[in-house]
C-alpha cells in the first residue's frame, strides 16, 4: 500500500459499531445488544443501525424501544438507515455497506442484533492495535446455545466451538464470527472496506481474506473472551461462520465456499504481511491458497 493511498485527515478517535438487523419482531434482541453497547468502557461510540426493508412505522417503534437504553449514556449515540432496494432478497451484505458509508470515526466494529460484545472487549481491542500497531485486531467469542420457548430464550449452555489462533488458522477456515474484531481505519485504504453484495453466506470470510491479505493483524488477543454469539436451536437466526452452519446440505453454502476458495487462489499476500508470517524474502505471486498449500505440503 502507498501512503498516497492512507486518507491525510485522521478522524478522531470515536469507534462505530455496524448493526444490521433485518426482522423487526427481533427488537427484543436488538435490545440486549445496544444494552452491551451502553456497557462498554470505552468511549465515545456511535451505533449506525441498518434495517432491511423495513415500514416507517416499524423503524420509529424500534427506536423508541430502544431510546431508553440509549439513555443511559449520551456518549453513546444511534443513527438508523433503511435499505429499500428490492435486491438482493438478503441484502445482509448491502446492510453493512451503508453502514460503512457513514461511519467517521477512527475505529471501525461490527456486531449482528442478535449477538453481545463484553464490557471491556472494546477497549482491549483498541489497546491492542496501538500496541500492535496492526490495522486489525481479533478476541475470541464463546458460543450460547439457546433454547427458544414460547416466552423466553434458554441458555443451556456456553462452550468455545469456534477453533483458532493464527492468521493462517482464518485463511484455511473462518473462526472469526463479525463481532470478534476492530479495524483502525487510519492504517486501512478506506476503497478497501466493502462487503460483497453476492454473498448472503461468509461475506464476512470474504471480508476478511482481503483486509487481513494486505495489512497487518493481530490474533494476540485471541484466548480472550469479547463476546458471545447466540446459537438458537429453532434455527431462526443464520450462521456467519462454517463451524456453526447447518449439517443439512445447502446449494448457498457450497457455492459460497467456492466463492471464497476462488479469493483465495486470487489474492496476493502484501509483503507486510508475508514478513509477519516469517516469508523472507517476500513473494510477489503467493497467494493465499499457495501459502496453504506450502504450510500442508
Amino acid at each position: 500500500m502507498n501512503m498516497s493511498d492512507i486518507p491525510t485527515a485522521v478522524p478522531p478517535n470515536g469507534l462505530d459499531v455496524i448493526i444490521r438487523i433485518h426482522d423487526p419482531g427481533r427488537g427484543f434482541e436488538l435490545r440486549r445488544a445496544i444494552f452491551s453497547l451502553v456497557c462498554q468502557s470505552y468511549r465515545p461510540i456511535k451505533i449506525h443501525l441498518v434495517t432491511q426493508r423495513f415500514p416507517t412505522a416499524e423503524i420509529d417503534a424500534l427506536r423508541k424501544a430502544v431510546n431508553n437504553i440509549l439513555a443511559i449514556d449520551p456518549s453513546v449515540c444511534l443513527e438508523m438507515y433503511n435499505y429499500t432496494a428490492p435486491e438482493p432478497e438478503d441484502a445482509r451484505a448491502a446492510l453493512l455497506n451503508i453502514g460503512l458509508t457513514h461511519g467517521t470515526g477512527r475505529y471501525l466494529a461490527f456486531l449482528d442484533h442478535d449477538d453481545t460484545i463484553y464490557a471491556h472487549a472494546y477497549a482491549r481491542l483498541v489497546e491492542e492495535l496501538n500496541i500492535t500497531e496492526s490495522a486489525i485486531a481479533f478476541a475470541r467469542i464463546a458460543v450460547k446455545e439457546v433454547e427458544v420457548l414460547q416466552d423466553a430464550f434458554l441458555v443451556q449452555k456456553r462452550t468455545y466451538r469456534l477453533i483458532g489462533q493464527t492468521l493462517i488458522d482464518m485463511f484455511h477456515e473462518n473462526f472469526c464470527p463479525i463481532h470478534s474484531f476492530i479495524i483502525d481505519r487510519t492504517k486501512v485504504d478506506s476503497r478497501d472496506l466493502w462487503f460483497d453484495e453476492r454473498l448472503s453466506k461468509l461475506e464476512d470470510h470474504d471480508f476478511l481474506l482481503r483486509i487481513c491479505s494486505k495489512y497487518k493483524s493481530s490474533f494476540g488477543l485471541i484466548d480472550e473472551p469479547a463476546g458471545d454469539y447466540y446459537l438458537k436451536t429453532d434455527g431462526s437466526n443464520t450462521a456467519t461462520v462454517p463451524a456453526l452452519e447447518s449439517t443439512e446440505p445447502s446449494p448457498k453454502w457450497a457455492a459460497a465456499r467456492t466463492f471464497i476458495e476462488n479469493r483465495r487462489r486470487e489474492l496476493v499476500l502484501s509483503p507486510a504481511v508475508q514478513r509477519s508470517l516469517g516469508v523472507y524474502p517476500p513473494d510477489p505471486k503467493l497467494t493465499i491458497r499457495k501459502l496453504l498449500d506450502t504450510i500442508e505440503a
